[in-house]
């Protein structure tokens, strides 16, 4: 045999042999390794997102002078950090009432529990540029700015849990309550209607997640000598044993709204004839509740307060109901008197 050192091709070093061994190995190792924290990130709750929608929904003024209300929002925040994808626009909020609403955001957002949801109005400027960015119109053709000497952007924040669901899409509903939010001007106000403060305006405001709400259908039947008064009848909605009738038409705290406690209300819409109504008011969370009737003389710029509708067979003007998640309730009442 030829020695080693007349071999062409030598021997394969032990060594050598050893180290290529080790290496597939290593490299496995470091795959699983790789693999193993891909598989946990993408199972890490942090990472994942789901697609949400956010709407926004109005319920009555109350002064029949007004008739448009226009808001700019310019984005929105969660827990105080801006949504991306946010298209800034100008909507006629008064015209969402009775179930109607309009999409404000789509897109995906982190799972997770969220405590605020905030809205960047633009008292400036509307979406096409013009001046001012909030107002109202008269229904004598005059526009009025609702910024009260407020100026550029500002936040209004709703507090309260809400939950981005890792297994479902989520749709939000904000309802911004012109009823509680606009009021009547004082001394020193820059026009004769305004918004509350802003650090108010998000308690009056309210946020709920629409697969945990239901509506209330109601039809409204009124005795014959009721709709001779050319009568307009608006509703306020307040959780079981929530309305008190000495405090709620007086404005206890100055701040200019009645009925303030309501957790939601609505218009009743007259047919023609005047004799029957109905009202839809949507996105109120599962529970017991209560309603009232408010009765008011209409004229063509102003209104008088009449007082509550009774209701036949009741004793009291207040009528007990209840909404279930996912269903519509209904409901039927006969208006025979208007009391105080």
């Amino acid at each position: 045999m030829l020695s080693d050192r007349f071999r062409l091709f030598p021997k394969e070093s032990t060594v050598n042999r050893s180290k290529m061994k080790k290496i597939p190995r290593f490299l496995f190792l470091i795959l699983f390794l790789f693999s193993t924290q891909l598989l946990l990130v993408s199972c890490d709750p942090a990472t994942l997102a789901r697609l949400i929608g956010i709407s926004i929904t109005d319920g009555p003024i109350d002064d029949p002078l007004y008739g448009d209300v226009f808001i700019t929002v310019d984005g929105i925040k969660i827990d105080g950090k801006k949504l991306d994808g946010f298209q800034r626009q100008t909507i006629n909020i008064s015209e969402l009432q009775n179930g109607i609403s309009t999409s404000l955001f789509k897109d995906e957002v982190a799972v997770g529990t969220y405590e605020s949801i905030s809205l960047i109005l633009d008292f400036d400027k509307d979406d096409s540029g013009e001046v001012p960015g909030c107002y109202a119109n008269t229904v004598y053709g005059r526009k009025i700015t609702l910024a009260n000497y407020r100026t550029g952007k500002q936040e209004v924040t709703i507090e309260g849990e809400f939950v981005v669901d890792e297994d479902e899409d989520s749709e939000f509903v904000i309802d911004f309550d012109l009823r509680k939010t606009i009021r009547g001007d004082r001394p020193g106000d820059e026009g004769e209607l305004s918004f509350i403060d802003v650090g108010e305006m998000g308690k009056a405001l309210r946020m709920a997640d629409s697969k945990e709400t239901g509506n209330l259908q109601l039809e409204l039947t009124l005795e014959a000598s009721l709709p001779e008064a050319a009568l307009g009848y608006l509703i306020y909605v307040y959780p079981k044993g929530g309305f008190d009738r000495n405090a709620e038409f007086l404005d206890s705290d100055g701040n200019g709204i009645n009925f303030e406690n309501a957790v939601v209300s609505g218009k009743i819409v007259l047919e023609s004839t005047g004799g029957i109504g109905t009202a839809t008011l949507p996105f109120i969370l599962e529970g017991d509740y209560e309603l009232v009737i408010e009765a008011y003389e209409r004229y063509e710029f102003s209104q008088t307060r009449l007082g509550y509708l009774a209701i036949q067979g009741q004793e009291s003007v207040v009528t007990p109901f209840s909404i279930s998640k996912g269903k519509k309730t209904e409901l039927g009442l006969n208006g025979t008197s208007i009391i105080e």
